[in-house]
């Protein structure tokens, strides 16, 4: 469904959602503001590239064609993604975080927790640096998301999301943070509730159905009637 770029209100909260989720309905909403909230949390150092292209100066010469052709390459992308990043910090600070606060006399649009809502990937307040040590990028960023799931918004690895090991145990009603691809219940049975909560706040029925620890035999018409277990966050 195409959005007004004029829309304010819920439907300016949906578009914003669909854009930094990486997807877009026509030409007026970018797509690759998912792109730019992914790279900003994993920001190649510059100076890790500039020491690389030193080393192959070194072995190869300056004027070789490959070196020439890397530069080129490197230059295009980093100027893409500074433009990227400019985009982004309009769209989620300029215009997501003003509107879940009055700003400026302005009257808020948004809830506040919208700001705290898991589906919304978080925008860091300074980028977060990486620095390759090896040719396979891929492979290295897959071992980051082990060592550092926070890093990816707990995509990899929602169970550990705070959101899940906190705030939902202890909210009946609300639903768990489920990306795509996944099933609550994949979810739910992996989730370990914070340990320092006091146990009559753990209240939402699938921790004791599915979670971590929890009872194994639970019927599947247990798992129909828990309320929070049948809503996903995309």
């Amino acid at each position: 469904m195409t959005i007004s770029v004029r829309a304010t209100g819920q439907a300016l909260l949906v578009r914003l959602w669909r854009q930094f989720q990486g997807t877009s309905t026509d030409a007026t909403e970018k797509a690759d503001l998912g792109l730019a909230l992914w790279e900003r949390r994993y920001w190649v150092k510059v100076s890790a590239i500039e020491a690389n292209f030193e080393d192959l100066a070194a072995r190869h010469g300056r004027r070789h064609p490959l070196l020439i052709r890397l530069r080129q390459l490197w230059w295009e992308y980093s100027r893409g993604r500074n433009l990227r990043a400019d985009r982004l910090r309009q769209q989620m600070v300029k215009r997501l975080w003003t509107g879940c606060n009055e700003y400026d006399r302005e009257p808020r649009q948004f809830y506040t927790e919208t700001l705290l809502e898991p589906s919304y990937l978080q925008y860091s307040f300074e980028v977060l640096e990486w620095a390759p040590r090896t040719a396979d990028w891929v492979a290295e960023v897959t071992k980051l998301d082990a060592r550092q799931p926070w890093r990816n918004c707990w995509i990899d690895d929602p169970a550990s999301h705070p959101f899940n090991t906190t705030f939902a145990a202890c909210n009946p009603d609300g639903p768990l943070f489920v990306p795509r691809g996944m099933t609550s219940e994949e979810v739910a049975a992996s989730v370990v509730v914070e340990p320092t909560l006091p146990a009559s706040s753990v209240c939402a029925p699938w921790v004791t159905q599915f979670g971590a620890g929890g009872d194994d035999d639970a019927s599947d018409e247990e798992s129909k009637d828990s309320p929070n277990l049948g809503a996903t966050t995309p």
